[in-house]
């Protein structure tokens, strides 16, 4: 067994080039499976991380005449799905972003979201401490909030 290894590696010696070429591409390959897997695994097997994630469903906008879908509809399209739709048990709207957070420094930019009051009550989390958000405050004109989170 060592003799054909001693002559493996001779062989890999005089062929250099080809050799790091061969090595590079199967790394690279490896690399993108593994990749490739963990997306796959996160989203579909392991799930989005609240109770009865596969009950979700994210619905958007398509415009037939510009060929265009989008994964957003605007808050007066909500409400209009909130008064008419009867297949859903509850609907919520959020929409990424960053955001501003100032106190007495400079503003700090962050990513973050927009979200309806029953976010947390569909969903079926609530905050580690603190309390989420109340119905109320889905009004127009009220008070905004905001539930500070971290990245696990």
């Amino acid at each position: 067994m060592f003799k054909d290894l001693k002559f493996g590696a001779r062989a890999l010696m005089r062929m250099l080039g080809p050799a790091v070429i061969s090595v590079a591409v199967l790394a690279l390959g490896i690399g993108l499976c593994s990749f490739m897997f963990s997306i796959v695994y996160g989203l579909y097997f392991r799930g989005f991380g609240f109770p009865e994630d596969d009950r979700v469903l994210v619905v958007g906008e398509t415009n037939v005449e510009r060929n265009q879908t989008s994964r957003s509809l605007s808050i007066q399209d909500l409400a209009d799905f909130r008064e008419r739709q009867a297949p859903f048990q509850e609907l919520l709207g959020y929409r990424s972003g960053t955001v501003n957070i100032a106190g007495n420094e400079a503003p700090v930019r962050y990513q973050g979201s927009f979200v309806t009051a029953n976010t947390f009550n569909v969903l079926g989390v609530q905050p580690v401490t603190g309390k989420g958000f109340a119905v109320a405050e889905d009004a127009p004109g009220s008070t905004l909030n905001v539930v500070l989170g971290w990245d696990a």
